[in-house]
């Protein structure tokens, strides 16, 4: 193995594990995560159990918080009014912020007094009655931040997406993407960008550089790759095949 190559394999280490991190940082995500397939199932007692669990770690994301002000609106575990006014005034606090084009912004505004100020004072209390702390504010003025989020939202809505349609099916994955569907298909050509034209402009920049052995091993992955997609079609996978094979 020549430096080239260990250079190769620690910058891939690098970016899993980086990626790794990033993702693991928010931990609320997982509870969240979990919420979103019980939402989408329509069992709110479920739903609402692990959305009040990320919102106990902190979560401030304008779409989950939508997603249990709607859950507890339809939970039949316990009734307070004021508590579902408060979750759809944070609700459309940070979808206002965070996603200005969802329809969550216009739907919310039905469930509690518009001119409710949302201030320091509000979200510490709000967060408080799940026994967590208003998250600190993103930067606003951070270009690369704002590139980095959109392109992690973008992996993660295209990830849930997928496991919507492989867990409830395509009737539920297309009122789960009917609000978002613009920054889906900005999420999908990007995510096409990466796949169909970087990484293979750096394969071939690889292979000028290494000579026809390394021919051998990209024909190797490639079949390799499309060997476990095809495995999958004849296990019964069908869709996860077609996802596999796609990518």
């Amino acid at each position: 193995m020549d430096r080239r190559q260990k250079l190769g394999i620690i910058t891939f280490l690098l970016v899993v594990f980086t990626l790794t991190g990033v993702y693991g940082s928010e931990d609320w995500q997982y509870y969240a995560n979990s919420g979103n397939g019980y939402f989408w199932a329509k069992d709110y007692n479920a739903a609402w159990l692990f959305y009040e669990e990320a919102l106990a770690r902190g979560c401030d994301d304008g779409l989950i918080l939508f997603r249990a002000a709607k859950s507890f609106q339809y939970q039949s575990l316990t009734k307070n009014p004021e508590l579902m006014s408060n979750l759809y005034t944070a609700a459309h606090y940070f979808l206002s912020k965070q996603y200005p084009r969802d329809t969550g912004i216009e739907i919310s505004l039905k469930y509690f007094d518009s001119s409710t100020i949302v201030d320091q004072r509000f979200l510490s209390k709000f967060y408080r009655q799940f026994g967590s702390k208003v998250p600190k504010a993103k930067k606003v003025f951070n270009p690369l931040g704002n590139i980095k989020v959109y392109i992690l939202q973008s992996f993660q809505e295209a990830r849930q997406l997928i496991g919507v349609i492989a867990a409830h099916g395509l009737k539920t994955a297309y009122l789960w993407a009917k609000p978002r569907v613009w920054h889906l298909v900005t999420a999908w050509l990007m995510l096409s960008i990466v796949t169909g034209i970087i990484l293979p402009m750096v394969v071939a920049f690889a292979v000028s550089l290494e000579g026809r052995k390394s021919y051998v091993t990209a024909y190797a992955f490639l079949i390799h790759w499309g060997f476990l997609g095809i495995h999958r079609f004849y296990l019964g996978r069908l869709k996860s095949g077609v996802i596999w094979l796609l990518t």
